[in-house]
């Protein structure tokens, strides 16, 4: 019996791929010793710190929000619900401002950019490919 390769599925490794790069090679940009912490970044076994996830940013050319979406949608889920639980804490003014914040969307404000470049509307286009893919299934 053949031994099934694992192959992750999250977005990690998605965009790696997409990207033509090898383990090895992130890991060598990153200035890491072996992949294996890639690797496990890529299974979701671990998060990488705050200057790891901005480097691979730089290499992926890509956002937290598309290399980490299931954890950026915790990290929403869990302001939304304390700026519930505290909501007496905030005006109401404040409150929307914060709701808008936390639900924008980083490529609406690209694209009102005077400064787009070729690469920030392909960019764009992907990520609206994406979100129009996503409400099809909805």
């Amino acid at each position: 019996m053949e031994k099934q390769k694992y192959i992750p599925i999250n977005a990690l490794w998605r965009i790696r791929q997409a990207n033509g790069l090898e383990l090895k090679q992130v890991a060598k940009l990153l200035g890491h010793r072996s992949s294996d912490s890639i690797s496990h970044y890529e299974k979701s076994n671990s998060h990488p710190n705050l200057k790891t996830a901005v480097k691979l940013m730089l290499i992926y050319n890509s956002d937290l929000k598309e290399m980490f979406p299931d954890l950026f949608d915790d990290c929403r889920r869990e302001i939304e619900e304390n700026l519930k639980k505290y909501s007496w804490l905030f005006s109401i003014r404040d409150r929307e401002k914060l709701d808008e914040h936390i639900n924008s969307c980083s490529y609406e404000e690209m694209f009102n950019s005077p400064h787009l470049t070729e690469n920030d509307k392909t960019i764009i286009r992907r990520h609206i490919t994406k979100l129009a893919n996503k409400l099809a299934y909805l």
